[in-house]
């Protein structure tokens, strides 16, 4: 595969067309040549290239249609018109169409050869930026944090899935409003303490700190933990916060279930009084002799150390014993 930039010059005028493709390939450039649109459109079907070049006048179809084409089927595709009766409404049209540059017939060599290289540093540029922006989108739109990018006033400049969803709104309702009105449905910024707001925080101390805020959506409760982080420049200011939450409402009811059990153990455990050490007890009538040398039945004794109680019975030896007492008398 060539490493070559190619060029498709479309020029119906055969001398312009001869002479420019011997300049541009000398000059090491891939040539494809073409005399009309149709032409044009057949070799851009067979191969891609980095640049047209196109006349404004062609026979079957003008430059300002083949760029309005081009930017529709191929977008990375940059186009420079050469024209020899160049208008004012023809200039602007081809500008906001997306054309790269606009020159007049007769044009100097050198200056179509330095927009000509401009225009593929152009697009050289704008496949690394599509590059990384689809590698960040694949990141992000694959994490299932919700993630805001904020400007200084609040605004959200973007979204990823994840927090679209959330929101419930799509991305073109979401960029360009509040944080506040799209993140907690509010009429104002948020407001310390019943609300502490993540952001002004660290505007007002420099510190981020994880928070914790519930929100009631349509009779759900919801508990979301916000990390904010400063997005800076290359000069390192602040021009504005990512905002990171993830919804931790799972998490949060099981760790409320433990501290509710914790407690309830903790007041078990106070209520234990534990029977522990050497307990000197009568071996004749079973009474134990409590800390102030005072002799208490053993019932009593138990009864106020721990939570036991007692029921009385009689096992059958001393049953037997007794009947067998009762039927001698």
């Amino acid at each position: 595969m060539s490493n070559k930039t190619s060029i498709l010059l479309i020029e119906d005028n055969v001398g312009q067309r001869r002479t420019l493709f011997d300049i541009l390939k000398a000059r090491g450039f891939e040539m494809l040549v073409a005399e009309n649109g149709a032409e044009g459109f057949a070799l851009l079907k067979e191969k891609p290239v980095n640049l047209i070049l196109t006349d404004l006048g062609l026979p079957d179809i003008s430059g300002i249609d083949i760029l309005r084409e081009v930017k529709t089927i191929y977008p990375a595709i940059q186009v420079i018109i050469l024209t020899g009766s160049a208008t004012f409404d023809s200039a602007v049209e081809a500008t906001n169409l997306g054309a790269f540059s606009y020159l007049l017939k007769p044009y100097d060599i050198d200056q179509l050869l330095m927009h000509i290289q401009r225009a593929i540093e152009k697009q050289r540029v704008d496949e690394e930026l599509r590059i990384s922006k689809q590698m960040l989108d694949d990141v992000t739109q694959g994490i299932t944090e919700s993630i805001f990018l904020i400007s200084m006033d609040y605004k959200i400049l973007w979204a990823n899935r994840t927090a679209i969803d959330q929101a419930g709104l799509t991305m073109e309702q979401i960029v360009g409003n509040s944080c506040y009105v799209v993140i907690h449905d509010r009429e104002s910024a948020c407001e310390p303490p019943a609300e502490p707001c993540p952001l002004r925080e660290f505007l007002a101390t420099g510190n981020s700190r994880t928070v914790q805020r519930r929100h009631d959506k349509d009779g759900n409760e919801t508990v979301v933990e916000v990390n904010i982080y400063p997005a800076r420049d290359k000069a390192g200011d602040i021009t504005g916060f990512i905002h990171v939450s993830r919804d931790i409402t799972e998490r949060d009811r099981l760790e409320r279930e433990i501290a509710d059990k914790v407690v309830q153990l903790e007041a078990s455990l106070a209520r234990v009084r534990q029977l522990e050490g050497i307990l000197p007890i009568c071996t004749y009538c079973k009474k134990i002799r409590d800390d102030k040398d005072t002799w208490r039945q053993m019932e009593e004794f138990i009864s106020s150390h721990s939570e036991a109680d007692f029921s009385h019975g009689i096992c059958p030896e001393c049953f037997k014993k007794e009947i067998g007492e009762i039927d001698e008398e």
